[in-house]
């Protein structure tokens, strides 16, 4: 199995597409307003904070945007159409940047402010933010990459939240998705050893209700089955020899 274990050119542009990523996602996420411009616009003005990085998902696997923005009941995949947001609207921004052929990836959520009452949403983004920092914060080399999903899932269950199973975090690098493969749930079978050098993904996906998930017609909106709202967090890190160093934070 190749492991995302890159030389030191390598990554120093695997930090240089995490640095514009976190910016961009940051940039971003203040354009996220009620009424304010459509998910297509706000995935393209991702594209241009992005640069001088290319974007990583525009045209992979068929993918038509830069950005991934999935609104409330949609998980992941969204696609960015000529929707507007509205108060209350939980969104998940996802972009990943390429510079000099190597990758980083990044996501966040926030929930589009002016509604009367978005404490549970609000409550989910701010529980899956920790999520993702305890899981981060989880990872030691020699440890097994199970320990990721085992911190993700104990603390989303102490809130009756759902964790997304079919999804998570994964090697990157020279190539966007790579091993080893990194769940965001209790997997004890996933017993790759966790090793000094490794660069991954650490991906959280939390839901109001079930985990249970559902693609759309077209091929791109993954989405509760029971339509309740969701979260999502993820971080490139570089394994040090006492943790980790987060390459897509500012």
């Amino acid at each position: 199995m190749e492991d995302a274990v890159e030389a030191e050119d390598g990554l120093d542009a695997v930090r240089r597409a995490g640095t514009l990523v976190a910016t961009a996602l940051e940039r971003s996420a203040a354009g996220l307003t009620a009424s304010g411009p459509t998910l297509a616009d706000i995935s393209a003005a991702a594209q241009e904070h992005l640069a001088p990085a290319r974007p990583s998902f525009l045209g992979y696997r068929g993918f038509p945007a830069a950005c991934d923005i999935a609104v409330n009941e949609v998980v992941c995949h969204g696609f960015p159409d000529d929707r507007t947001l509205a108060p209350g609207d939980l969104v998940t921004l996802a972009l990943a940047g390429n510079v000099d052929g190597m990758h980083s990836a990044a996501a966040t959520s926030h929930v589009v402010p002016g509604a009367e009452d978005d404490g549970e949403a609000v409550q989910l983004v701010e529980r899956g933010r920790e999520a993702l920092r305890r899981a981060v914060t989880a990872v030691r080399p020699g440890r097994q990459i199970n320990v990721v999903g085992r911190v993700i899932e104990s603390y989303a269950r102490r809130f009756g939240y759902g964790v997304v199973r079919d999804f998570g975090g994964h090697g990157i690098g020279a190539h966007l998705h790579q091993d080893p493969f990194v769940p965001g749930h209790d997997a004890p079978a996933a017993v790759t050893v966790i090793s000094e050098g490794m660069i991954f993904t650490v991906q959280v996906m939390l839901t109001l209700g079930s985990p249970e998930i559902e693609t759309d017609a077209e091929g791109w909106n993954v989405a509760t089955k029971d339509r309740t709202k969701t979260a999502a967090f993820c971080d490139t890190v570089l394994v040090t020899a006492t943790g980790t160093e987060i390459l897509t934070g500012l």
